[in-house]
Parts: C-alpha cells; structure tokens; sequence
C-alpha cells in the first residue's frame, strides 16, 4: 500500500539512512535526504511541495535537532507538517522538549541498523498511508 506525498529523512548516519530508505519504496512515492539541520531547512524553505513527514534522527546532535525542530514550527509554511523524532536519548528532558517544541513523535532510535530501517518504515507507513492530513495541505502524490 503505497502514500502520497514525499518524505524528508534528516539524519548524518549514511549507512542508516541507505537501510532506511531502502525499506520504504512500498510507503513513499519521494524520499529527500538532508544530511544536516541547515540542507534540511533549506529544502523546506524553497520546495514547491511539503514533505507529508519529516523524520528528524537526533543522532544530529540533541542540541542541533531541536534547533531544527524549533525553526520547522516557527515557519509559517512548514509548521504543521509532522514531525517525527528518531532519538537514542531517553532523557525526560529531552523527550518534553522535543513535544513541547511541537514534536508530533519521539521515537526510540534502535542502535541496530536493520531494526531501525523497520521502525523507520513503520512509522513511514503511519504518516504517509494510514494518517488522513488536513485537505489544506499542498502535496503532490
């Protein structure tokens, strides 16, 4: 069963992310890959169309994640669009900061990569299959 729409994966972990996307060809029509917080914010600033997701993987570091989490919310343009956070902190400040800057999930980030692909893929199929968003999102499917 395949979505509409595209995906944004930010992340640094290459092999990870190769994993990932590899899983996801049945979930999603486009992957974007942003290697960094500042590729990502760029894309999203200058996109004809919105991801349906953005899949934010804190092995950026904590710091740098919620930094990008924080811009993608005070956008005008992007703020409504899900996110979804891959972390390995468990930290309860971490966790409350990340929802009370606008986080739609947070995830454990699994160390294994083969794991995290599948909970990648998982969580894919939720925001981009599942999920109905609201009409006045623009996407192309």
């Amino acid at each position: 069963m395949r979505g509409g729409g595209s995906l944004l994966l930010i992340g640094d972990g290459s092999s990870e992310i190769a994993a990932a996307m590899h899983t996801m060809s049945d979930v999603c029509c486009k992957i974007v890959v942003a290697r960094d917080g500042d590729e990502a914010l760029d894309y999203l600033s200058g996109a004809n169309e919105l991801p349906r997701a953005v899949f934010l993987d804190f092995e950026l570091c904590t710091e740098e994640g919620m930094k990008v989490l924080r811009r993608i919310r005070a956008d005008e343009r992007s703020g409504s669009v899900p996110v979804a956070l891959f972390s390995s902190s468990a930290k309860r400040e971490d966790v409350k900061e990340a929802y009370d800057l606008g986080a739609n999930a947070y995830i454990p980030r699994p160390s294994d990569p083969t794991l995290f692909a599948t909970t990648v893929h998982k969580t894919a199929r939720y925001w981009l299959v599942f999920n109905t968003p609201p009409r006045s999102w623009k996407w192309k499917n």
